[in-house]
C-alpha cells in the first residue's frame, strides 16, 4: 500500500446498503458458504474476498445484501454499496468515480477529494486500511473495476456480483466464484406461493410457470405479483404459451431490459448467431449445426458458442447447447425485427438440409435395407455416418441425442413448403422410428407428406413405410389399408416387401396360418427385386419371420431353430445386422428355452437391444427371463430382470 498517504480523520461510519430483501428463497447453500468464507474477515485472519456471478435476475445482489445485513455488527465501521452497472454498455462506471463517491459519503468534502484518478483511488485505499468494513460491488463488467478499489485490511468483507466469471480476480485474493444457480420447480412454487399468496394456484401449475420462467428469480418473482388477477382461461394460456411478454412492472420491461442488454453487447457474429440459433427447429442443437448455419468453420463457430455461453445466453449439456427459455423468447423477437421473412426461410432451409444429411447418414448406418425409392440418388451421395465395426450403436446413439430435433425439422419442412423434403424427410427417419417404437409421430409426419406426394414412386414408399408403422402401432385394420394402396401403385419390385407386411399384420392379428402363407407369397416374389444382396436380405428377414410364427404355431421345434439360426447366421455375417441379429437370438432362445436352454442366448439379446434403445422388445424378452429365473429357483437374478423390465418400460 505504499504510496497511500491519506488518514481518515473524524468519518462517518456510513451504512449504504440498500433495503434488506423482504423475500429470499432457497439460497441457503451459498448464504451458508459466503458466512462461512466471511469468518476469516470477523476474526480479523484476513480480509474475506467473495465473488458471486450469475445470469441476471438470479438473486445475486439480494444474496450479498442480505448477507451484508446479517454481518453488519461484525463490521461497524462502514456498509459501502455501489452499483457498476456492468449489464448496461452506456453506463460503464470506472473504480475511480466509485472511490470518488465513496469518500464523499466517507464524510470528505468534494473539494478534498482529488481530481485524478490514481490520486482519488489511492485516497480511498488509505481511509479503509485496517478498518472493520463490508464492500459491496454490484454488477461488475470487469476485473479492472474492482482492483483499484482493493485495500489492506485482515478485517474487511468485499463482495462482487457479475454477469461475468472474473476469473483473474483469483489472482487478487478472491475465493473460487459462488455461481448462482436457477430455481427448480419446488423453488418456484415456494416463491409464487410467497408473493401470489397460497392457494392461488395448484403446486403442480406454479412449478410448470417456473420451468417456462427458466427458474429465473426475478421473472418468477414478477409473474407472481400479476397472477392473483389472472383467470383461469388466461392463465392456461400462460401455461401453454409465452411469458416473456407479460413480465412487465408499471409499464417496465426489467427481465426483457436484461436481454436487450445483453444482445447490444454482443458483437456482429454474436449478434448474427443469437438471433441465427433461436429459429433452429428443436429445443438444442450441436456445434456442427451451428458452424453450418452461421457459415463459419470450427474455431470460429466454437468461441461464439464459448461467448454465448459464459454469457448465459446459452446452456451447455455435454456437446449439446439450447437457449434458456426466456433468451430464446427475446432472440425470436430480435430475429423477427432484424431478418426478413425471406431470411429467415432461407435459415431454415439450410437447417433442414443438415438435418436431412444427417438422418439419411445416421440411418445407412444403422441398416441396410433398400434406399427408400423417391430418395436413392441423395442416399448414394451421402456416406454413412459411421462405418467402423461399432457403426450400429453409434448410429442409434446418435438417432436418439438428435430424434426430437429430427422431428421438428421435418416438421419445419412441411409447415415453409420445402415440397422434397416435406416428402423425403421421413423417411430417413422409418428404421430408427419403427424399431424404437417412436411411432405416433412418424405416422403424423408420413400423412403430411402422403398429401404432397407427386408420383406414384413416392406414394408407393410413403404407403409401404405408413404400413409398417400402423403395424407396429397394432392398428392392423390401417395397415392393410395403406397395404393395398402401396400395391395398387404397380411396384413389382417391392412386392416381396408388401407380402411381407401383410404376413407381419396377419400374425400380429393372431391370424398365424395366414401369417405364413404371406411369407410364402413374398418368398415367390424376392427374385423382382433384381438386386442380388437385397434378395439375401430379405430371405433371412422371412427365415426369421417363418422361425417365429412356426414356434408360436406348436411347429416341430427343429423346424422352427433352422429358421431362426438361418437367419441368426445371415445377420452374424452382416455389418449391419445387429439389430435383426439380436431379434433372430430371442426367436432361437426362445425355442430351446423349452428344452431347458437358450437362456444364455435370450440374455444376449436382451442386453443388445437395450442398449440399442429398442426397448418395449427388451422388456418383454427381461420378462421371460425373469420367468425362467423363477423356475430355476435364482430368484435374486428374476427380481433384477424384473426391475430391468420396469426400467425400461419407464
Amino acid at each position: 500500500m505504499e504510496g497511500d498517504k491519506h488518514v481518515v480523520q473524524g468519518t462517518v461510519r456510513p451504512r449504504l446498503l440498500p433495503k434488506r430483501p423482504g423475500l429470499f428463497v432457497n439460497r441457503t447453500g451459498p448464504l451458508a458458504e459466503i458466512q462461512g468464507w466471511a469468518q476469516d474477515a470477523i476474526t480479523g485472519q484476513g480480509a474475506s474476498l467473495i465473488a458471486v456471478t450469475g445470469q441476471e435476475g438470479l438473486g445475486k445482489t439480494a444474496l450479498s445484501v442480505l448477507v451484508g445485513h446479517r454481518l453488519a455488527a461484525h463490521f461497524p465501521d462502514a456498509h459501502l454499496y455501489y452499483d457498476l452497472n456492468g449489464s448496461d454498455p452506456q453506463a460503464k462506471v470506472t473504480a475511480a468515480q466509485v472511490a470518488r463517491y465513496f469518500l464523499t459519503q466517507l464524510g470528505f468534502s468534494p473539494h478534498r477529494v482529488p481530481d485524478r484518478a490514481e490520486e482519488c483511488l489511492s485516497m480511498l485505499r488509505s481511509s479503509l486500511a485496517d478498518r472493520r468494513v463490508i464492500l459491496v460491488l454490484d454488477d461488475v463488467e470487469t476485473v479492472e473495476q474492482v482492483r483499484p478499489l482493493l485495500f489492506e485490511s485482515a478485517h474487511a468483507l468485499v463482495m462482487v456480483t457479475s454477469r461475468n466469471p472474473l476469473a483473474y480476480l483469483r489472482v487478487d485474493g478472491f475465493r473460487p466464484p459462488i455461481e448462482l444457480g436457477r430455481f427448480t420447480g419446488d423453488d418456484a412454487a415456494e416463491l409464487i406461493s410467497a408473493i401470489a399468496g397460497r392457494g392461488i394456484i395448484e403446486r403442480a401449475a406454479a412449478a410448470r410457470l417456473g420451468e417456462l420462467c427458466e427458474g429465473l428469480p426475478l421473472a418468477i418473482g414478477i409473474l407472481a405479483v400479476q397472477l392473483p388477477g389472472l383467470g383461469n382461461v388466461e392463465l392456461d394460456e400462460l401455461l401453454s404459451g409465452s411469458i416473456l411478454k407479460i413480465l412487465n412492472v408499471e409499464g417496465r420491461r426489467p427481465v426483457e431490459d436484461i436481454f436487450d442488454f445483453t444482445y447490444q453487447r454482443l458483437d456482429e457474429l454474436g449478434a448474427k448467431a443469437y438471433t441465427t440459433f433461436s429459429l433452429l427447429p428443436g429445443m438444442d442443437f450441436s456445434a456442427g449445426l451451428a458452424s453450418h448455419v452461421l457459415g463459419e468453420d470450427a474455431t470460429v463457430t466454437d468461441r461464439v458458442l464459448r461467448e454465448l455461453t459464459a454469457g448465459y445466453i446459452l446452456h451447455r449439456n455435454g456437446s449439446r447447447y439450447r437457449f434458456h427459455n426466456l433468451v430464446r423468447e427475446h432472440a425470436l423477437g430480435c430475429a423477427a425485427a432484424t431478418l426478413s421473412e425471406v431470411d429467415r426461410a432461407n435459415l431454415l432451409g439450410t437447417a433442414g438440409e443438415w438435418y436431412w444429411r444427417f438422418a439419411v447418414s445416421h440411418d445407412k448406418a444403422i441398416s441396410r435395407r433398400p434406399f427408400p425409392i423417391p430418395a436413392r440418388s441423395e442416399y448414394k451421395a451421402i456416406p454413412a455416418a459411421f462405418t467402423a465395426a461399432d457403426k450400429v450403436e453409434n448410429g442409434y446413439a446418435g438417432f436418439a441425442v438428435e430424434w426430437p430435433n429430427l422431428i421438428a425439422a421435418a416438421r419445419s419442412a412441411q409447415a415453409t413448403g420445402s415440397i422434397d423434403l416435406s416428402v423425403l424427410f421421413p423417411m430417413a427417419l422409418w428404421t430408427y422410428g419403427y424399431q424404437t417404437r417412436r411411432i405416433v409421430e412418424l405416422i403424423d409426419l408420413y400423412e403430411a407428406a402422403l398429401e404432397r406426394a407427386t408420383d406414384n414412386r413416392q406414394l408407393w414408399q410413403l404407403y409401404r413405410d405408413l404400413a409398417g408403422l400402423h403395424e407396429g402401432n397394432r392398428d392392423w385394420q390401417s395397415a392393410d389399408v395403406c397395404i393395398a394402396r402401396a400395391f395398387a401403385q404397380n411396384y413389382p419390385a417391392g412386392e416381396a416387401s408388401l407380402w411381407e407386411w401383410r404376413g407381419l399384420t396377419a400374425e400380429g392379428r393372431g391370424d398365424l396360418p395366414l401369417a405364413l402363407w404371406c411369407f410364402g407369397k413374398a418368398r415367390e416374389t424376392v427374385s423382382l427385386m433384381c438386386d442380388t444382396d437385397q434378395e439375401q436380405r430379405a430371405y433371412a428377414l422371412l427365415d426369421l419371420h417363418c422361425g417365429r410364427v412356426a414356434a408360436a404355431l406348436g411347429r416341430r421345434d427343429d423346424d422352427a431353430a433352422a429358421y431362426a439360426e438361418n437367419a441368426r447366421r445371415y445377420f452374424a455375417a452382416e455389418d449391419e445386422g445387429a439389430v435383426n441379429y439380436a431379434l433372430s437370438s430371442e426367436v432361437l432362445g426362445r425355442i430351446l428355452a423349452r428344452q431347458g436352454q437358450g437362456a444364455a442366448m435370450l440374455h444376449d439379446a436382451f442386453e443388445q437391444l437395450s442398449e440399442l434403445g429398442i426397448n418395449a422388445r427388451a422388456a418383454r424378452i427381461a420378462a421371460e427371463l425373469a420367468q425362467l429365473c423363477d423356475a430355476a429357483g435364482r430368484l435374486a437374478d428374476a427380481a433384477e430382470y424384473r426391475r430391468r423390465e420396469q426400467e425400461l418400460n419407464d
